[in-house]
């Protein structure tokens, strides 16, 4: 017979795991994206010393196990003198892997971008910061939204991994209380539902914020093209 009155008497222990699993998701996936731009922007470097350190990184990371990768940070560090806790070992592991992909959906974004319209902003006299900011990254940034917030739900269900160097996430949580309470069925059950509930909840946000986002960019970056699409009528003409 199941009896869910058993995991009633744990939901306190469940909604901290929750809220640590979004916190480190939300910490992890920043640190990706703060070292998935560069990583990008080296991949298509004329420089091949930089396309070749991106390039290695990326490889290295997507072609290897997140949890190898996990228990290198955790338990092999520590030979070399470097021990970190279980939620330093887990922040890090998720931001490194994720930093991997997302280098990826970036570079496909970034060489996206037409050709004439960076081009057009070198005639304009914008500098190399200006035009990243205003005409590439922001037209890069559309093209890779959806990508980058399906990347977004991955780092999130990937963090139920850290369960294996005992981070009370919500998985393990779970663990933790099934290992009290033998009742199985009723935890798993309900985590899964809360992890069900938390990632549509995580994608009606991230569809809310891309309307907001992009309405709000729309009359810059049509400015923005306006403006490239006269200068580059304008350099033909010439």
């Amino acid at each position: 017979m199941m009896d869910y009155r058993v995991v009633l008497d744990y939901t306190q222990a469940l909604t901290d795991g929750l809220l640590l699993t979004v916190h480190i998701s939300l910490l992890a996936f920043s640190f990706s994206f703060l070292l998935a731009v560069p990583l990008a922007s080296a991949r298509l470097s004329p420089y091949r010393i930089l396309r070749f350190v991106s390039a290695a990184y990326i490889e290295i990371i997507r072609n290897t196990p997140f949890l190898l990768q996990l228990f290198v940070l955790y338990f092999a560090l520590p030979a070399a003198g470097i021990a970190l806790t279980s939620y330093q070992a887990g922040l890090v592991a998720l931001s490194v892997n994720g930093a991997g992909y997302l280098a990826e959906i970036f570079r496909a974004g970034l060489a996206s971008v037409p050709t004439g319209q960076r081009e057009a902003s070198w005639v304009l006299g914008m500098g190399g910061w200006t035009r990243f900011t205003t005409i590439t990254f922001p037209f890069a940034l559309r093209s890779v939204y959806p990508a980058m917030s399906n990347q977004f739900l991955l780092t999130m269900l990937a963090s139920s991994l850290l369960s294996a160097i005992a981070l009370p996430e919500l998985t393990g949580s779970a663990m933790e209380i099934n290992a009290m309470t033998f009742r199985s069925v009723e935890v798993f059950t309900v985590v899964t539902a809360m992890y069900l509930a938390l990632s549509l909840s995580i994608t009606l946000v991230l569809r809310k914020l891309a309307q907001r986002l992009f309405r709000e960019r729309n009359s810059a970056i049509s400015t923005d093209a306006f403006r490239i699409e006269n200068a580059v009528t304008v350099g033909g003409r010439a």
